[in-house]
């Protein structure tokens, strides 16, 4: 288990930037996929972690965005 908060916040936002540079996929690609401006998105991948704080809905559309599924973003290290 991440020893913070503010460490799980920084996985889930490492695992955003994975997800989508795996998929050869732009910030702005991503961001028009989720109908948000660019840096709304930036702000999901790099945000101080004490910032971190996406809706449910705004983490569905990225997952859409993403073709993640919840497990993919959101289990801790030992979970997966």
């Amino acid at each position: 288990m991440p020893a913070s908060k503010e460490d799980y916040a920084k996985l889930v936002q490492q695992r955003i930037r994975d997800a989508r540079l795996a998929k050869h996929l732009r910030q702005i690609d991503v961001a028009d996929r989720m109908n948000i401006g660019e840096r709304e998105y930036q702000r999901l991948e790099r945000a101080s972690s004490k910032g971190f704080n996406p809706t449910l809905e705004t983490l569905r559309v990225l997952m859409l965005a993403l073709e993640l599924e919840p497990n993919d973003l959101l289990l801790e290290p030992e979970e997966i």
